[in-house]
């Protein structure tokens, strides 16, 4: 078995934005030569993960029901599932996959049953019964015939029908390694909206690792924040996990990898239009931030990171060259928020369609 990294400093990747706020606060610099325009690349980040995520019905209806929704199909473990976390964290992204890839192989329908939905409820329409507090099969027509629909709603209390989501699944579980391949649709009936989020998850399982492919779209009604994100990892090897999300001329793109030894690395870019951020965090595995662990405007470092992330003791100092102003480093330390919120969020959605195959990111 691997040596994981320890959950402690994933868990603590926010006290970088806190680092960042604290020595803004104890610098009056001027900042650098260049050309990024920080603030306003925070603006586009913020807008973006506002834009898409904070108001969607769709998304604020799986918040609400998504557990509910992984707990109908007879089959599926119940996971409690929630979009949109109390504190952000990238505790663990690749190793929770890794060590939880394997379920979908080892959990996988005995005999030559090809799929993770039970023949029997095929085509069939999920409802929410207000007496039992669950879903239940219902009589409407309209579920795709090779999966399920769950009809979604405003909340438990109001049980307004905002939209639907469809499910469906061609994965392979009778072939070794497991072959994945689900779809997730969450269609709202507001005309003005529609689909507001659509993906397919594609892969392979066997019982030392894994592959996962993720592409779709979260939509406002008018314009899409498009993602994909992709997975690979084995006992041997270690393993990589990369998040892209793209709206109009913003870009942002997250890389977790674990190795073997415990060691990790963390990288976020943000690519603003002419304007490229880059985060990166080398970090061995007893917690000591690594040479290269800063900011970089382009190919220019503008800030270090140094210290142990495990014991809380980070700090920033400015790299050679002009320093950071306060209002460039409060910008960045908004952005890193921003950011691992968004992502976080994501990779809750995916963990939606993956627990309804039997794989789960949590622990």
């Amino acid at each position: 078995m691997m040596k994981t990294i320890s959950p402690v400093w994933l868990t603590r990747v926010g006290i970088f934005a806190l680092a960042l706020s604290v020595f803004a606060a104890c610098d009056d610099s001027t900042g650098p030569d260049d050309d990024v325009d920080v603030e306003g690349t925070q603006a586009a980040v913020n807008q973006v993960v506002n834009q898409y995520f904070v108001s969607n019905p769709g998304i604020q209806s799986l918040e609400i029901f998504g557990a509910q929704i992984s707990q109908a199909l007879p089959s599926i473990t119940p996971f409690n599932l929630s979009l949109v976390p109390g504190e952000a964290s990238l505790h663990g992204l690749s190793e929770r996959l890794l060590e939880n890839i394997s379920s979908v192989y080892m959990g996988r329908p005995s005999g030559s049953a090809p799929m993770a939905i039970p023949s029997e409820l095929l085509g069939t329409t999920f409802e929410w019964n207000a007496q039992t507090g669950q879903y239940e099969p219902g009589l409407r027509e309209g579920a795709p015939t090779n999966g399920v629909r769950f009809i979604l709603y405003d909340g438990i209390a109001t049980l307004n029908e905002v939209g639907h989501l469809d499910f469906t699944d061609a994965s392979n579980f009778s072939v070794v390694p497991v072959a994945v391949d689900v779809t997730l649709s969450v269609v709202i009936t507001n005309p003005d909206l529609g689909e507001v989020l659509h993906y397919r998850i594609t892969g392979s399982a066997s019982d030392t690792g894994g592959t996962l492919l993720v592409d779709g779209f979260v939509s406002d009604g008018t314009d899409q924040l498009g993602f994909d994100f992709s997975f690979s990892g084995t006992d041997a090897t270690g393993s990589t996990a990369v998040f892209t999300l793209t709206a109009g001329t913003l870009s942002m793109t997250l890389d977790v990898s674990n190795s073997t030894t415990g060691a990790g690395s963390i990288s976020i870019e943000i690519i603003n239009g002419d304007d490229e951020i880059l985060f990166v965090l080398l970090v061995a595995a007893d917690g000591t931030l690594q040479s290269g662990s800063g900011i970089f405007f382009g190919n220019t470092p503008v800030a270090v990171f140094s210290g142990n992330i495990e014991n809380d003791d980070v700090t920033v100092t400015n790299s050679e060259g002009a320093p950071l102003t306060q209002a460039q480093l409060l910008a960045l330390a908004e952005i890193f928020v921003g950011i691992e919120q968004a992502f976080i969020i994501m990779e809750e959605i995916f963990a939606l369609g993956l627990i309804l195959i039997g794989l789960s990111f949590a622990f």
